[in-house]
């Protein structure tokens, strides 16, 4: 291996820490609890059957990878004590650290834990990759061996080995010098296969068993309770010993949750931030709360690796048309309107500031003569013909949807709207059955480069590239991407190719949306990263 990398990581985004001050709060935080109130069922938490960002927030919690992001999104090394590759990417070897032990349980026998190894790792990337995994799709097309694996060709991966011992060898298809950027979620944890073998019924629901700081005592579809992890394996900085992640659906009882003293902490939706938040006036990216929210919490705002746009099918709509749809709208008008004021416009699908990327553009594209300049020259008739544009019951779309209507209005452009089941415009969308699409992408890559190969790569069609966007040169400008281990000449490659796709114009990217979160005055050290997982063993609550 000629290359050893350490703990050192990138610098990516620098999200607040909410700061703590006195005040007094409800009594289930005495003894160091706290409760989250979260919107989605939590039906399993078996990572490899996790698909939505909910179960993953108790996941992050509950099981470690061999890498994760801090609060920062830096990289750290967690059950890989460190990592290394060969000349060309082909070959990371991830050496497994040492006196990591799973969470006790009855399933190890009379000794109740025993020590991660690198045997555990390669069990636990076999099964990742497995046809019944939701995250399969994220390494199946690059490491070695995947697709005879899913088939049944094989009865192991043969790009994933144990070395000498305590080193865990991936072998990939192609050069990926970003690989680490692949396994950074709690998807990719690491968890023992005594617990798996329990089955189905147990493992992910009554039983969940991890190395990380805290361990399951109990889940219902509505209530999980973790406890702290008294032997885990390093020292942390917050003092909670008991977590509660508390299912409520509906977005005014959660408020009035929190305002009773029933939980401690929740996610701000968009819909109830006019009643409950205000800019400061100096900086768009800085909140405060009305009163009398004020009195008793903090808020705090956390940019995360999201994408919201409305994508269009490029075997449907040609580059004019689809140009003139993005020239006429106007996202500073739809980031106010459909985000209240917490999203962060972009135009393209890099959240800005990922490992230090900048957009080509700073500012919105808007120009209305250059849209109709552009519809001229489009094949499709505008005084005949209408857009169709998918929308769904999930990010606001239906509204969202309206605007776009409106807007496109002013350039003559007629659009009808269709709401559909989300799963409904999903399949839609993948067998490219419409024209164009209301969507959000909450991406698992930490870095611009694996997010701009699989949603533009003419190989990905249809999934994700479901736009179905064909670039030769885009193609060849992600091959040279994979080769670049230098991250600040690997952004401005990438800022080249997001700019020639914008270009192009196989969706309209509108905004990012920052997690916003609100928490009681006594709890401090509060942080999520960039995959919207909380940093709960960094919290600590105050005196009440």
């Amino acid at each position: 291996m000629t290359k050893r990398i350490r703990a050192a990581g990138f610098a990516v985004l620098v999200l607040a820490v909410l700061v703590s001050s006195g005040c007094k709060g409800p009594r289930h935080e005495e003894g160091h609890e706290l409760s989250f109130a979260i919107e989605n069922e939590l039906t399993n938490l078996d990572p490899i059957k996790s698909q939505e960002p909910y179960s993953l927030q108790v996941i992050g919690q509950i099981f470690e990878g061999l890498v994760s992001l801090d609060g920062h999104n830096q990289m750290v090394p967690v059950l890989a004590e460190s990592w290394s590759h060969n000349k060309d990417f082909t070959v990371w070897q991830f050496k497994i650290r040492k006196g990591v032990y799973f969470h006790e349980d009855d399933c190890f026998g009379p000794r109740r834990t025993r020590e991660v190894s690198a045997q555990d790792v390669l069990y636990s990337f076999q099964r990742i990759v497995s046809k019944e995994s939701y995250p399969a799709f994220v390494l199946a097309d690059i490491v070695k061996g995947v697709g005879d694996f899913q088939t049944g060709k094989a009865s192991d991966v043969s790009g994933f080995r144990v070395v000498g011992g305590d080193v865990f060898e991936v072998e990939l298809q192609k050069p990926e010098a970003f690989f680490l950027h692949r396994i950074t979620s709690p998807w990719f944890c690491v968890f023992p296969k005594e617990a798996v073998s329990l089955g189905p019924d147990v493992f992910g629901r009554t039983n969940g068993i991890g190395t990380g700081p805290f361990l399951l005592k109990q889940r219902s579809d509505t209530e999980v309770v973790l406890e702290k992890n008294a032997h885990y394996w390093r020292s942390t900085e917050g003092n909670l010993e008991r977590l509660r992640f508390k299912v409520i659906k509906n977005e005014q009882i959660r408020l009035s949750e929190l305002r009773n003293g029933n939980i401690s902490m929740m996610r701000l939706p968009v819909s109830l931030i006019p009643g409950v938040l205000a800019t400061s006036g100096s900086r768009p990216d800085e909140f405060r709360l009305k009163p009398p929210f004020d009195r008793d919490f903090n808020v705090g705002a956390f940019p995360t690796f999201n994408s919201h746009f409305i994508g269009f099918n490029c075997d449907k709509m040609d580059v004019h048309l689809r140009r003139a749809i993005s020239f006429a709208l106007d996202r500073n008008e739809i980031v106010k309107a459909i985000t209240n004021g917490s999203g962060l416009l972009s135009t393209g699908t890099v959240p800005a500031g990922l490992l230090g990327y900048q957009p080509p553009y700073n500012g919105d594209i808007f120009d209305l003569e250059r849209a109709k300049a552009e519809l001229k020259q489009s094949t499709f008739n505008a005084n005949t013909m209408t857009v169709d544009l998918l929308v769904h019951e999930k990010d606001n779309t239906e509204l969202l949807g309206q605007l776009v209507q409106s807007q496109l209005q002013k350039i003559g452009l007629k659009v009808a709207i269709r709401k559909m089941d989300y799963n409904a415009v999903v399949d839609r969308m993948i067998k490219g059955e419409t024209q164009a699409f209301a969507l959000a992408l909450e991406y698992v890559f930490s870095a611009p480069q694996p997010i701009l190969i699989n949603i533009f790569d003419s190989a990905k069609i249809p999934v994700p590239n479901f736009w179905h966007y064909r670039n030769p040169k885009v193609d060849a400008d992600l091959e040279k991407l994979r080769h670049v281990d230098d991250q600040t000449k690997a952004n401005a490659m990438c800022q080249r190719i997001e700019k020639q796709t914008i270009e192009d114009a196989p969706a309209a990217f509108l905004y990012q949306l920052r997690n916003l979160v609100i928490v009681r005055k006594n709890i401090s050290g509060v942080a999520f990263n960039g995959h919207s997982i909380p940093l709960l063993w960094q919290v600590r609550v105050g005196p009440l």
